[in-house]
């Protein structure tokens, strides 16, 4: 079974694969307002960021991501 955000992540991934990363980014915003202490809504949005050039906004995402994983998560 999918989880609600798992879908909103596969649709962003094919839209970013589509060339549709405004869309894509729209995606993850909205995973991360109803989860916004998961990591990977914020660690997605700066990988879109970073391929529109959004360079301080993805820096920003990315200190987010950051912000709400734990050593165990990253295999630290």
């Amino acid at each position: 079974k999918l989880s609600w955000n798992e879908g909103h992540y596969r649709v962003a991934r094919f839209l970013a694969a589509q060339g549709e990363s405004e869309k894509a980014e729209r995606k993850y915003r909205a995973v991360i307002e109803v989860m916004p202490y998961d990591f990977y809504p914020y660690l997605f949005l700066g990988n879109v960021l970073m391929e529109q050039r959004k360079f301080s906004q993805a820096e920003n995402a990315y200190k987010n991501s950051l912000a709400r994983s734990s050593d165990k998560s990253l295999g630290t």
